[in-house]
């Protein structure tokens, strides 16, 4: 057995090395963001500048742990805001650039864009909604762990009427009753397998995508 250089190391401080670099650097940058008095949370910089915050853990730590932590929390931040009043474009953006370098954020942005998009001002605005998830799903095309990306993204445009396609066999299924993941063609006899998606539950989707849905964890983190 040989030990590598690049990943053997020797410390000195046992405690303070036992906390993984992206974790220490969020920690730091925690109590610039926010303010807790009588267990009520104030932010102390604009939604973008947040997100911007985010972006760079992202660049300096990619694929960490504590961008998804952070970026639940952002989700969280909006609980509080009936609606977004400026521009959510640049909100979308940022978030965009996360997911497309961060592949393991793919749930998590992909439910704080719909929920930007909830509350900003496009929502109401025939064909805007579309044609951001139009620009989204051009922006992420090459994205590592594209085919679930894609079930992510169709997420989206199901509730937005947008006419995007996507390769990913799933997707297919959704859009397409009579298209089957499973090759059949073995079994004898005229079968057809039953379709796995429910109709009335793609019926009854909002746009924005529930946190117990990218969180299923969310009831033992309350």
């Amino acid at each position: 057995m040989h030990f590598n250089s690049k990943k053997t190391s020797m410390i000195q401080d046992i405690i303070e090395n036992a906390i993984k670099p992206d974790k220490r650097y969020w920690n730091g940058k925690v109590p610039t963001l926010q303010v807790e008095f009588h267990k009520e949370i104030s932010y102390q910089l604009t939604l973008q500048k947040h997100l911007l915050e985010i972006l760079w853990l992202s660049k300096k730590y990619p694929n960490s742990g504590s961008i998804k932590r952070a970026l639940t929390d952002f989700y969280k931040r909006l609980d509080s805001i009936e609606k977004i009043e400026h521009d959510t474009l640049p909100l979308i953006s940022i978030l965009t650039d996360i997911v497309s370098n961060n592949p393991n954020t793919i749930p998590i942005g992909i439910a704080v864009m719909s929920r930007v998009l909830s509350k900003g001002e496009l929502i109401n605005i025939d064909g805007e909604i579309e044609e951001i998830v139009q620009r989204i799903s051009r922006k992420l095309e090459g994205t590592p762990d594209m085919n679930f990306l894609q079930i992510w993204l169709q997420r989206l445009s199901l509730t937005s009427n947008s006419e995007v396609k996507y390769q990913e066999k799933i997707c297919k299924t959704v859009m397409d009753s009579e298209y089957s993941i499973w090759n059949s063609s073995w079994v004898k006899g005229d079968y057809k397998l039953p379709s796995i998606v429910r109709e009335d539950k793609l019926d009854l989707l909002m746009i924005e995508v529930p946190n117990e849905v990218f969180n299923v964890f969310s009831e033992y983190s309350e």
